[in-house]
């Protein structure tokens, strides 16, 4: 499994992908920095919008939901999202199985954080984005798919002008 790792960080050397793990230490395709967390038994929530682990902190009012595709190992995960926790999600959540982490900020090793505007997000990343609606849109292929992986993309979601809810990682295939 190491190896398997191995290759994924040397792919994301060669191929300029921007964010590979949260500030936490939870990695894409890193089932190992799930131990970081000192979590047991995590359990997958199955929906219509996928599977993945849900981290909740309650405290500064946020969500992480951990995908792991069709055909991935446990704890193997191709995408994150960041997201405010409000009203809707607050009831969506109750019958999932989640894990509150309030001693967890969850931004990413490279300082993207849900509450950045438009231009600290543009000055921190320093990326071309493709614009649509209120979202910034990242995505990386060519380079990727040299290396038989999905393609890698990055969308940024803003209401009043700040980030409302962020996803980075795979495309599911």
């Amino acid at each position: 499994m190491k190896n398997i790792f191995l290759i994924f960080i040397v792919i994301f050397k060669l191929t300029d992908i921007p964010f590979e793990k949260m500030d936490s230490g939870i990695a894409l395709k890193d089932p190992d920095s799930f131990h970081i967390l000192d979590i047991e038994n995590l359990e997958i929530n199955e929906t219509e919008d996928g599977n993945y682990y849900l981290f909740v902190n309650e405290k500064e009012g946020m969500h992480l939901k951990a995908y792991q595709y069709e055909g991935d190992i446990n704890y193997s995960i191709s995408l994150f999202e960041v997201g405010i926790l409000g009203k809707n999600e607050i009831d969506n959540f109750k019958s999932l199985n989640k894990t509150v982490l309030n001693n967890i900020d969850l931004y990413t090793s490279n300082k993207l954080k849900i509450g950045l505007n438009r231009i600290e997000v543009e000055e921190l990343l320093n990326m071309e984005f493709k614009e649509l609606d209120n979202k910034l849109i990242y995505k990386l292929d060519e380079n990727i798919l040299k290396y038989n992986m999905p393609s890698y993309y990055l969308e940024i979601e803003f209401k009043d002008d700040k980030i409302k809810r962020f996803r980075f990682g795979f495309e599911y295939t």
